[in-house]
């Protein structure tokens, strides 16, 4: 989950059990991709995905070892996604909030207000630097509405949001792991991540 993905946690106001989990995320409309190791002495890794016109919008479970529950779910699309590919991954998780309740957070928005202090040499390259205190208010601006109105107005001007919203509504649907082959073999990697040399510097 890199450059090439738009990230959200999804953090459940109480922890819920795999295969609850599991049955709520094929409810919302997802369909699994993997089958999950039965081991429950391992981490176990749950995959789903929803395809469609609008884009292609991922999620991913995992478990930790000798558990049986899980407190927070990573739901993701590709930078390079049509800009349709918002609503269809809200209207998913609103599907899912019908069923459990949750907070939404937009990790973009945290990863981009620590490389904007970066930048300004507030934090150093681990982003290390701040109090608790002021990492607390940037994870509390980066929790969000399920409002697909609100995530396009972009307070924060966050490149990579502006980047799918300025994506051609016609764009094919794309997984995350086809978005950097996809990129190099139309030369606009660049286009796409160009952004960080601004933000990060060694």
């Amino acid at each position: 989950m890199g450059l090439e993905a738009y990230l959200f946690r999804v953090k459940f106001e109480q922890p819920i059990e795999e295969k609850t989990l599991d049955e709520l995320l094929h409810t919302s409309g997802f369909s699994r991709t993997n089958e999950p190791s039965k081991d429950t002495t391992t981490f176990r890794s749950y995959y789903y995905e929803l395809k469609t016109i609008l884009g292609v919008t991922e999620a991913h479970m995992l478990v930790r070892p000798k558990v049986n529950a899980v407190s927070s779910l990573y739901v993701r699309f590709s930078v390079m996604s049509p800009p349709t590919v918002i609503k269809q991954t809200f209207g998913l998780l609103k599907k899912l909030k019908e069923q459990v309740n949750f907070e939404l957070s937009d990790t973009e928005i945290s990863n981009h207000l620590y490389n904007v202090l970066r930048s300004q040499n507030t934090v150093d390259k681990d982003y290390q630097g701040l109090s608790k205190e002021e990492k607390k208010e940037i994870e509390a601006k980066a929790i969000i509405p399920l409002d697909v109105d609100h995530f396009k107005r972009n307070e924060y001007e966050v490149y990579k949001r502006k980047l799918v919203l300025e994506n051609s509504p016609e764009k094919e649907p794309i997984r995350n792991q086809e978005t950097f082959s996809k990129l190099k073999s139309k030369g606009l990697i660049g286009k796409y991540f160009g952004w960080v040399t601004k933000f990060i510097k060694e």
